[in-house]
């Protein structure tokens, strides 16, 4: 299966770091997308060539990695019949981000996964995962 997956990919150690080595671990390409630097047409141009299997996003907490039109880029990747998701280790519910519930990207892909369970009350998610520690 060949796994898109968008974001910070910068720094040696990250959460996207150790899901992309997990990924890959398990046999599967991984083709990362820096969020600070991706435009949509990349990613649109990847949907439309069939060069994905699966999206994956995980959103960095800084206006200067938004990506511009990433919600419509999962609304065409759902046309296309390729699976988005999104993926957040951190808390939202009680943060400052907490304003961005439903409104950022994250919320429009197909799939959340998310290890904050205060927000299910909420029924924003569709997915509760308990963060495993190794």
């Amino acid at each position: 299966m060949v796994c898109g997956f968008i974001g910070n990919f910068s720094q040696k150690y990250t959460t996207e770091q150790d899901r992309k080595w997990s990924l890959r671990m398990l046999g599967h390409d991984v083709v990362t997308f820096q969020e600070n630097e991706t435009s949509p047409y990349t990613l649109l141009r990847y949907a439309e060539e069939n060069k994905l299997d699966v999206l994956f996003y995980s959103h960095t907490h800084d206006p200067a990695y938004v990506i511009k039109d990433l919600i419509n880029v999962f609304k065409v990747y759902k046309e296309k019949g390729i699976p988005t998701a999104s993926i957040h280790l951190d808390r939202w519910a009680g943060l400052e981000r907490q304003k961005d519930v439903g409104q950022e990207a994250t919320w429009f892909t197909e799939y959340q996964f998310m290890a904050d369970g205060s927000l299910r009350p909420l029924r924003c998610m569709r997915n509760f995962i308990l963060s495993g520690i190794g």
